[in-house]
């Protein structure tokens, strides 16, 4: 294992041992809390222009012309600052984050060896490690494992396509045959 990927590891072990759920939670909060950063700068700004050019507001408010600018410039730059240390902190807390990043590159990988496939590689030497790698059984597995979970989330149109799904691919390895699918 490379260190990059013994990093990956080690990063992703650490955050499902901390609670995930408050973790999911302050996530939420900072995403929902960037994406109205800038809405709150929006209204402090239409305060300022409120109190400059109709007197309407607290005193602590008031400015001139220009200082109104100035602030509404100011707010506008804070309220991006904001947003973007907001939805950092979020990702860098993110239990989630990293879920799914694998099917990426299995992706890529995949469409490779299709590639080569079409340019003249083995189709034997191709099934063949397709069999012995035990991909589809691992992927119905992982449907598998996924249909329990929408089940357990009472979705059950998500947990039912999963099942499908699962299926199909438990049928396509014992057709390669797997019997351990």
């Amino acid at each position: 294992m490379t260190e990059t990927a013994t990093t990956t590891v080690t990063t992703m072990n650490l955050r499902r041992r901390r609670g995930v759920k408050p973790l999911r939670a302050t996530t939420r909060a900072l995403r929902s809390f960037a994406n109205h950063a800038e809405h709150l700068a929006l209204l402090a700004g239409l305060a300022i222009v409120m109190k400059v050019e109709f007197h309407v507001g607290p005193s602590w408010l008031e400015h001139t012309g220009t200082q109104g600018v100035l602030v509404v410039l100011a707010l506008a730059g804070v309220a991006d600052l904001t947003r973007r240390t907001a939805f950092l902190a979020a990702n860098q807390i993110d239990p989630d984050i990293e879920d799914g990043d694998a099917f990426w590159a299995v992706s890529h990988l995949l469409k490779e060896l299709g590639i080569d496939v079409r340019g003249g590689a083995l189709p034997y030497e191709v099934m063949s490690n397709l069999q012995t790698s035990h991909t589809l059984p691992r992927l119905y597995a992982l449907l598998d494992d996924l249909a329990a979970a929408f089940a357990d989330d009472d979705e059950d149109d998500d947990a039912d396509a999963m099942r499908e799904a699962a299926a199909s691919i438990r049928s396509a390895s014992r057709t390669l045959g797997d019997h351990h699918a």
